[in-house]
């Protein structure tokens, strides 16, 4: 359903990252992740999932990939909001030790 889809988006790459990493990760990183997951989440759901995006806008991505369940796609958007948190994170923690 659509309310579960939007929870995993948000949360599950964050909990998998707390898991794999441990608390080392910055605060950033996680809100990165759980931005662009539900972000994500929303946006494929009215923008790109055929089933549910042409009732609301009446465009949808061609062929397959019209058809890729917005938990797949809220994921891996979630994936890269994580990444780009980390790279924040890192940077900030260089120039903190440059600027030391």
């Amino acid at each position: 359903s659509t309310s579960w889809t939007l929870v995993a988006g948000a949360m599950w790459t964050p909990y998998i990252a707390l898991l794999v990493f441990g608390t080392g990760l910055g605060k950033r990183t996680a809100l990165f992740s759980t931005i662009a997951g539900t972000a994500g989440s929303i946006a494929w759901y009215g923008f790109c999932y055929a089933p549910t995006s042409m009732k609301f806008t009446g465009v949808a991505l061609p062929g397959l990939a019209g058809h890729i369940h917005p938990l797949i796609a809220s994921v891996l958007i979630s994936a890269c909001g994580f990444a780009v948190g980390l790279m924040v994170e890192r940077m900030n923690a260089k120039e903190a030790i440059v600027l030391k």
